[in-house]
């Protein structure tokens, strides 16, 4: 599912973002200028309608959450976990 939800993450990023369409798996897209805030949250909400759950944010590790493989293995582990 990992592999699925960073595709997700790429596929908005595509759909969003297209002059970043190939961005390393780890590459922190906050620092990178990629996406803010307001991205993030709607990258959340296009992945929630994605995958038909809803994903808590607020239990996300801060410091693994801003590249596409931190972003999948966070939402990964609540799906795992219920």
């Amino acid at each position: 599912m990992e592999n699925r939800l960073q595709e997700l993450v790429r596929q908005w990023l595509l759909e969003k973002k297209t002059q970043h369409a190939d961005i390393p798996l780890d590459q922190d897209l906050f620092e990178g200028g990629i996406i803010d805030s307001m991205d993030y949250l709607d990258l959340i909400t296009y992945l929630e309608t994605s995958i038909g759950r809803e994903v808590d944010v607020s239990i996300f590790d801060d410091s693994d959450l801003g590249s596409i493989s931190g972003i999948a293995k966070q939402v990964n582990q609540q799906l795992n976990a219920g």
